[in-house]
C-alpha cells in the first residue's frame, strides 16, 4: 500500500476518530523570495487539537553562505476534512541592532501570527496549504506534507531550556521591606510601566539553561538555525552568533582567541586593548584583563608546553611590571597603558625608558588584582629568568607603601607579600606573609562572606569576580607556600562561595572550587556549558531585549549602593538572564550583570579580546576539569 493511500485512509479514520491527522510527514515546499525547501513534519494529537512541529532547511537558499533551516511549532485543528495551523513567529531574538542591519524599533515588540489551511493535496501529496502573515518579512510560503507512517518514539525536535529561579520566592515581609526601600526606584518614570506587573510583583529572578540543539551545531557548525523566528538579516545574525558557540569545541575556540590577542588586542605598550571602529584603543580596565590574560597563558603552557605561551608569559609579565614602575614611584600605579597618544588630566606621557608609553593613573584594588595574577604567572618563569626578581621586588615596594595595602586590605598585603617571596626570597615579605597567612579575622571574613554575595536577585556582580580572584590567589600561594591551615581554610572558603552562588551560575567560582577547593565531587559540568555557550568571535550585535513585549524590569535596581537609580537608566534591569550565545559580551563576561538593561547594552563599534574564554578554558584544562576532545 502506497504511502498516500495509507494516509488518505488515516485521514478517512479520523473523521471517525478525530486523530487521523497524526504522524509524520515529509514536508516539500517553496517560498517566492528564497526557493525551495524541505524537511519533517510531525502532528501528534493532544486531546483537542495537534501539537505542530515543522523542520525545513532550504535547498540552495545561502543569505550568508551558510545553509538555513527553520523550525516552527504550533497548532493544528481539524475542521472536518482540513486542518486550520496556527502559530507565532517572533520579529525578534535579542539584538537591537548591529554593523549594517536596520535597527529594531517598537514594531519588532510583538511576534507575527501565522495562519494556513491545509486540505487534500495533489501530485503525490496529501495535504497542502500556504502560510499568511503580516507581511514582511513573512513571504507566505506553501507547503506540500506526504504521509510517512505513525509517530516516532522520540519527537522530531524539542527544545532543550529551562529558566530556573536564582532565589527563593520572597516571604511577604521580605518583599514588602524591599519594596517600601526602593519606593522612589518604582515611581521612576522608566520603571513605572513595569510596576504591577505579576513579574514585577513576584520578585523573583532567573538564569535560562539552554542547550538547545547542541548536538545538531556540533555535527553541522555552519548550520544556521532560526527557531520560532521570522527570516531577516538581524535573527540570521543572531543565528550565526549561537553556531559560533555551539558549533566549535571548546579547543578550537581557545585557540581562535589566543590567536585573536596577539593580531588585534596585545598593546605593545605592555597591556590589553580593545578595539574601536576597528582601531585599537586603550581599556580603562586593562590592567586587570591583563593580569587575567597572562595568568591564562601560563596555565596554557602548563597544559600544552607551547613556547609561544610561555613567551606571551613573559611579554606580560613585563608589561605588568612596566604597570608598577611607570609612575616612579611605589606609591601609584597604572590603571592601563597605551601606544596610542592620550590627553587629560587621568593620563600621563612616560620617560625614559617608558618614552612613547601613556600610562592612566589611579591604579585602584581592581586593577591590582590584575597585578597578583601577573605575579602568579611570574612564579611559573623558569628560575633564572631576570623577570621574575624584577616584578617580586616592584610588587614587594608597591605592597608596603600603596594605599590598597592599609590595615583593612589584609588579603591584598597577604598576596603581595607572598608573591614577592615566592619571586625573591625577600625574609621580610616571607615574614609579613606568614603573620597575614594566620590572621584569624581574614579567614573568617573569605568563610562568611569570601566570593561575593548574593540576596534575592541583588549582587555586586563585578566584585564577585575581585572575590574569587582573592580567594583563589590565596589558595594557590598557601598551596606553594606549605601553609595548611590557611589552605585548608581558603579551599572550605572556595567550596562555600561556589555552592552559596550556583544559581547564579558564577562559572570561575566553580571551577575553582571543582579544581582547587581540595575535595573530589563538585560538578563542573555547569561551568563548562557555560564555556561552550560563548560564541567565538564575539558578537558585533548590542542587545535591547527591552524592545520585546515580553520584557520586564525586576523591581529592584542592579548596584543599589550606588543611590543613583531615579536618574541613570543602567540600573535598571530585567529578571531573567539569557545564555551567553544571547548577549552583547564586553571585555569579561565573567563580572558582567547577567540581567538585560532597560538601555540595551554595548557600544557600537566597540571589540574586546576573549580574555574570559581563556582564562576559564585554560583554568578547566590544567585543574583537570575539561577534557582536550570536548
Amino acid at each position: 500500500m502506497s504511502g498516500r493511500v495509507l494516509g488518505l485512509l488515516l485521514l478517512l479514520a479520523g473523521s471517525v476518530w478525530g486523530q487521523g491527522f497524526e504522524g509524520r510527514y515529509r514536508v516539500v515546499g517553496g517560498d517566492p523570495l528564497r526557493g525551495r525547501f524541505t524537511g519533517e513534519l510531525e502532528l501528534r494529537w493532544r486531546g483537542g487539537d495537534y501539537a505542530l512541529t515543522r523542520v525545513v532547511e532550504y535547498a540552495s537558499w545561502r543569505p550568508t553562505g551558510k545553509p538555513v533551516s527553520l523550525v516552527w511549532t504550533g497548532r493544528a485543528v481539524e475542521r472536518g476534512a482540513v486542518l486550520e495551523v496556527s502559530l507565532e513567529l517572533q520579529r525578534m531574538g535579542w539584538a537591537g541592532s548591529g554593523p549594517g542591519y536596520a535597527p529594531r524599533s517598537a514594531a519588532d515588540a510583538a511576534p507575527m501570527p501565522i495562519t494556513a489551511t491545509f486540505s487534500t493535496g495533489a501530485g503525490g501529496a496529501d495535504m497542502t496549504g500556504t502560510y499568511h502573515g503580516q507581511g514582511a518579512p513573512f513571504t507566505e510560503p506553501t507547503d506540500a506534507w506526504v504521509y510517512q507512517g505513525p509517530l516516532a518514539p522520540a519527537p522530531l525536535w524539542v527544545p532543550d531550556r529551562q529558566v530556573l529561579p536564582s532565589h527563593s520566592a520572597p516571604s511577604l515581609w521580605t518583599r514588602l521591606g524591599l519594596f517600601v526601600l526602593f519606593r522612589s526606584y518604582h515611581r521612576a518614570g522608566h520603571v513605572r510601566p513595569y510596576v504591577g506587573r505579576a513579574e514585577f510583583d513576584a520578585a523573583v529572578h532567573y538564569f535560562t539553561y539552554d542547550r538547545t540543539d547542541f548536538a545538531l551545531h556540533r555535527q553541522r557548525p555552519d548550520l544556521l538555525r532560526l527557531e520560532n523566528t521570522l527570516v531577516d538579516w538581524l535573527n540570521l545574525a543572531e543565528a550565526q552568533v549561537k553556531a559560533d558557540a555551539f558549533g566549535k569545541p571548546l579547543i578550537v575556540k581557545a585557540a581562535q582567541a589566543d590567536a585573536e590577542v596577539r593580531s588585534a588586542f596585545w598593546d605593545p605598550a605592555g597591556s590589553l586593548c580593545r578595539r574601536r571602529n576597528g582601531a585599537p584603543a586603550p581599556d580603562i580596565d586593562g590592567g586587570l584583563w591583563t593580569g587575567a590574560y597572562v595568568y591564562a597563558q601560563a596555565l596554557r603552557h602548563q597544559v600544552t608546553g607551547d613556547p609561544a605561551a610561555l613567551q606571551a608569559v613573559r611579554e606580560g609579565v613585563a608589561g605588568l611590571l612596566r604597570h608598577m614602575t611607570i609612575s616612579g614611584t611605589p606609591t601609584e600605579f597604572a590603571r592601563t597603558l597605551t601606544s596610542v597618544p592620550q590627553s587629560g588630566s587621568r593620563w600621563a606621557a612616560g620617560s625614559g625608558a617608558h618614552a612613547g608609553v601613556w600610562w592612566m593613573r589611579d591604579g585602584n584594588n581592581d586593577m591590582y588584582k590584575g597585578l597578583v595574577y601577573g605575579g602568579l604567572a611570574a612564579m611559573r618563569l623558569p628560575a633564572g629568568d631576570p623577570l621574575r626578581a624584577h616584578y617580586g621586588q616592584a610588587l614587594w615596594a608597591l605592597t608596603q607603601q600603596h594605599a590598597i595595602m592599609g590595615e583593612r586590605r589584609v588579603a591584598n598585603r597577604l598576596m603581595g607579600a607572598g608573591i614577592s617571596a615566592a619571586l625573591t626570597g625577600e625574609r621580610a615579605a616571607r615574614r609579613r606573609y606568614r603573620k597575614d597567612a594566620r590572621n584569624p579575622f581574614l579567614h573568617l571574613f573569605n568563610l562568611a562572606a569570601g566570593g561575593g554575595f548574593h540576596y534575592q536577585g541583588i549582587a555586586d556582580w563585578s566584585g564577585m569576580n575581585l572575590n574569587v580572584t582573592g580567594l583563589l590567589a590565596q589558595t594557590l600561594l598557601a598551596e606553594h607556600h606549605g601553609r595548611s591551615m590557611a589552605l585548608s581554610l581558603n579551599r572550605r572558603a572556595l567550596r562555600r562561595s561556589s555552592r552559596m552562588l550556583r544559581r547564579t551560575r558564577r562559572t570561575l567560582h566553580l571551577l575553582a572550587a571543582a579544581g582547587k577547593g581540595g575535595r573530589a565531587g563538585i560538578d563542573p559540568s555547569e561551568a563548562i556549558w557555560a564555556l561552550r555557550e560563548l560564541p567565538f568571535p564575539r558578537p558585533a550585535l548590542l542587545e535591547d531585549r527591552a524592545l520585546r513585549a515580553d520584557y520586564c524590569l525586576a523591581p529592584y535596581p542592579n548596584l543599589p549602593w550606588k543611590n543613583d537609580w531615579e536618574t541613570n537608566l543602567g540600573r535598571a534591569h530585567g529578571y531573567v538572564s539569557a545564555p551567553w550565545f544571547a548577549r552583547n559580551l564586553r571585555n569579561y563576561v565573567w563580572k558582567e550583570d547577567p540581567f538585560p538593561k532597560l538601555v540595551g547594552s554595548g557600544r557600537a563599534g566597540e571589540d574586546y579580546a576573549s580574555v574570559d574564554l581563556l582564562f576559564a578554558y585554560w583554568a578547566g584544562r590544567a585543574w583537570g576539569l575539561i577534557s582536550p576532545n570536548d
